[in-house]
């Protein structure tokens, strides 16, 4: 992998969260960025969730390669504590996609040397009537 490659490449872990919630979360951006580089699927945990632990959704995204808009799911069981992993523009990129689906709220970032950490909680997208 290069480091242009690398720089382009976007972690993303949802804790917490119900597997649907996940599928609509990995659903958006996997219509935002088709090429997901986790090669297996997000849908089947590996392990029967426990109840008195969280289960930690993840997948990898590379954002050089944009696709379509997805339409906003119609809802959410509650909100959603998203962390992006990666380089401040992709990063940035992810959070636009999550923000054309969703209502998104920063929760804070932290800064480092050639990366970054966000954090953001989704929440359905208001739709006016």
């Amino acid at each position: 992998m290069t480091t242009q490659q690398s720089s382009a490449h976007v972690g993303v872990h949802l804790v917490g969260c119900t597997q649907q919630d996940a599928d609509a979360v990995f659903d958006t951006l996997e219509a935002a960025f088709p090429l997901p580089l986790d090669p297996h699927t997000h849908g089947t945990p590996v392990a029967r969730p426990d109840p008195e632990r969280p289960t930690v959704w993840s997948m990898s995204f590379d954002v050089r390669f944009p696709g379509r808009a997805a339409t906003p799911p119609e809802r959410l069981d509650c909100p959603v504590v998203v962390d992006l992993f990666g380089s401040k523009p992709p990063v940035d990129r992810v959070r636009e996609a999550l923000a054309q689906v969703f209502s998104v709220e920063d929760l804070g970032s932290v800064p480092g040397d050639q990366e970054m950490e966000a954090r953001l909680r989704l929440s359905p997208l208001r739709r006016e009537r």
